[in-house]
């Protein structure tokens, strides 16, 4: 059986080779705090003590027995394990672009079968 544990490939580019932002970081008593998610930009909420209290409980195997079926995620696929962000809709000038990733939509489930199975045939491991 699975541990409930993923390997995921950390390998990063030595340059990045695009312009990016910093994501803003702001603690959870910030009283700011709830104006700042309703933005929907990146944010990193720290001294957060729900997910520490939740870290131990929410494993893959937790998340995939109690997420539901009839919610899907977008899910990216790279060629190269490299994966770098990027949203059709924010293209507000209509530049010519091709995605270095794609894009599917799977249910919590599937994606963690695709993932134990990639990493299962990288291992050789049936």
């Amino acid at each position: 059986t699975n541990s409930g544990t993923l390997k995921v490939e950390t390998r990063m580019p030595t340059t990045i080779p695009f312009r990016y932002s910093p994501i803003e970081r702001t603690s959870s008593s910030d009283p700011l705090l709830a104006s700042k998610l309703a933005k929907g930009e990146p944010l990193v909420v720290t001294d957060c003590m729900v997910s520490k209290a939740l870290a131990n409980k929410w494993t893959v195997d937790y998340l995939s027995e109690h997420m539901e079926d009839d919610f899907l995620f977008n899910v990216f696929h790279s060629q190269n394990n490299i994966f770098q962000y990027w949203d059709e809709d924010k293209n507000k000038g209509q530049y010519q672009f091709t995605p270095p990733t794609s894009k599917s939509n799977m249910r919590f489930k599937e994606f963690v079968a695709s993932i134990r199975e990639k990493n299962s045939n990288d291992t050789g491991q049936t």
